[in-house]
């Protein structure tokens, strides 16, 4: 079981990340490890637990990798984690073709044994529904049929009378549209 760390314990740990402290790099990830777990499943759904331990990994190798301009720059440790997760857990969604349903349908599970980890699962699923109404209507049905449909770049093309090419240009945009609104 870990200890909780107090803020002023954390921002000692980080200065001494920036030193390349592999001691404080160790308790940050242990203090920290659980909850990155928790968001990146609750962004691409608990059902693939190796991709939520690789992309886990890959974000503390970030840490690790950042850690000078992390200790020179960031004020909360906690909050630029949390934004790096969840850019890297929709990064892992837009490379790997993961389904927006399975995103909503996936989150309350991971989110339910924290409350604060709820609210943000909720908010999540707001701001990313409310980022699909802000999308040109082209856009939004090429996601809707990659995404929640699981429609084929050649069966959206021809259902929607475009180019396969064409609808992985919409869906690309809509990808970085949707994580635009969401940053």
């Amino acid at each position: 079981m870990t200890i909780l760390l107090t803020p002023e314990e954390i921002a000692s740990l980080v200065k001494a990340l920036g030193k390349g402290s592999v001691d404080a790099f160790d308790r940050l990830y242990l203090q920290f490890r659980p909850k990155v777990e928790r968001v990146v499943g609750s962004v691409i759904g608990g059902c693939n637990y190796q991709a939520v331990k690789d992309i886990t990994q890959n974000i503390f190798l970030n840490v690790w990798r950042k850690r000078l301009q992390i200790a020179a720059s960031v004020r909360d440790f906690d909050a630029y984690l949390f934004m790096m997760t969840r850019n890297e857990a929709l990064n892992y969604l837009s490379r790997d073709k993961m389904t927006f349903s399975d995103l909503q349908d996936n989150m309350p599970v991971f989110a339910s044994d924290d409350v604060q980890l709820s609210a943000e699962a909720s908010d999540l699923r707001k701001r990313v529904a409310a980022a699909l109404e802000q999308l040109p209507a082209q856009q939004r049905r090429v996601f809707e049929l990659s995404r929640m449909d699981h429609l084929s770049y050649k069966e959206i093309a021809g259902e929607m009378d475009l180019s396969e090419k064409t609808v992985e240009n919409h869906l690309s945009r809509a990808l970085k549209n949707i994580k635009k609104t969401l940053s």
